[in-house]
């Protein structure tokens, strides 16, 4: 039978024994909650709790980072159930070594006020209580019902992160999520949900390590991840190394596109208060749709104007030219939405202009009206 993280059924029902062993001795530890890998396990009412490290309250005008960070750090949350309330704490901390602050340097007010918020919420998020098991009303042959991994991946400017769902029947639940802060270095938001879908695929590979799912699906908001993994041209050795990472990590499992408003991952990646993640049916059970598989977002990439993006990260070669411009004429251009040729020839040559101007400094690019030889060569793509 399924359970909630990590095994313990046959564990707790010999607890149960010895309970009613020491009952009869008279050394019956009356605590209900019992220490289990960091975390509290209740075993009245069957719930995984957080130890409760109370985090003090600091005199504003003697916030320092340091202090910042111990009482930061005091939520242990291996599974990361309430990562889309700590990852602010992460990223506030980032945002103090960005600044250069001393460690017991006084923090400016715009930092005090953020975290005399952040502190508020990790109190309040401390108290939440994990179900053990991750069905109760199962039946004891699973494997008749069938189950499935679901893998979200997002990122935003400041953070990246996966969260995994179980599903058997139409019922679901999280099973754990991971997550880090951007790298200072500038990066760009299509390379950040790229390390995102890597966390993501090994992550799925750990939990398949300890549970037994049928199928496994990945799910990313980013039409240009989903081209990057579809594409089986040669990239920048960022982007290509990433790549086959994934493909080797994840194998004949199927990536699919999931709407942003849809994504729990998009919870993981920016941060939300305490307040909202109680209310948060989307974190807890992922998607609406997650366990009815006719209502699955669908993608057609052969339909996505992404492709130029894909292509302005490939390698630069000989040949990149000649392919962009195909996929420009194949797949971004519906000529047959067009009734006049002329019309036609002058949005190709824009569009090429476009792509040209990405790659070059601004004082390097082309702007104002289309030349004879840009309309040219839009008519021999």
């Amino acid at each position: 039978m399924l359970n909630g993280g990590f095994n313990l059924r046959s564990w707790a029902s010999n607890c149960d024994s010895l309970n009613e062993l020491a009952k009869s001795k008279d050394v019956l530890d009356k605590d209900k909650q019992v220490k289990v890998l960091g975390l509290r396990w209740d075993s009245n009412k069957d719930t995984i709790t957080y130890v409760q490290k109370p985090i003090s309250d600091v005199d504003e005008t003697l916030l320092t980072k340091r202090e910042i960070l111990s009482q930061s750090s005091k939520i242990f949350d291996p599974l990361g159930i309430i990562s889309p309330v700590t990852v602010r704490g992460k990223i506030l901390m980032q945002e103090i070594w960005r600044r250069k602050f001393d460690w017991d340097e006084i923090l400016p007010e715009d930092i005090r006020c953020q975290w005399m918020e952040l502190s508020y919420d990790l109190r309040k998020v401390s108290t939440t209580e994990i179900p053990r098991y991750y069905f109760k009303d199962l039946p004891e042959d699973t494997e008749s019902i069938g189950t499935v991994l679901h893998v979200f991946v997002d990122a935003s400017k400041k953070a990246y992160g996966a969260c995994a769902y179980i599903t058997s029947g139409n019922q679901s639940q999280l099973v754990m999520a991971k997550n880090r802060v951007a790298p200072l270095n500038p990066v760009t938001i299509p390379q950040l949900e790229l390390l995102a879908a890597v966390t993501g695929a090994r992550m799925a590979k750990h939990i398949l390590t300890n549970l037994q799912c049928s199928d496994v699906f990945y799910w990313s908001d980013s039409q240009i991840v989903l081209n990057w993994l579809h594409s089986s041209k040669k990239m920048k050795p960022f982007i290509g190394k990433r790549v086959e990472e994934i493909k080797d990590l994840t194998q004949e499992f199927t990536w699919r596109y999931c709407p942003t408003n849809d994504n729990p991952a998009d919870l993981l990646s920016r941060g939300i208060s305490a307040t909202n993640f109680g209310k948060s049916t989307k974190w807890i059970n992922g998607p609406s749709w997650i366990t009815n598989q006719t209502h699955w977002p669908q993608w057609n990439r052969n339909e996505s104007i992404v492709l130029t993006t894909v292509d302005s990260d490939v390698t630069n070669n000989n040949d990149s030219t000649q392919t962009l411009n195909t996929d420009i004429g194949c797949s971004v251009i519906n000529i047959t939405r067009f009734n006049s040729y002329s019309r036609l020839l002058r949005v190709t040559a824009y569009v090429k202009r476009f792509l040209y101007n990405c790659r070059r400094k601004a004082e390097d690019r082309k702007s104002g009206i289309l030349s004879p030889d840009e309309l040219n060569k839009a008519s021999i793509i």
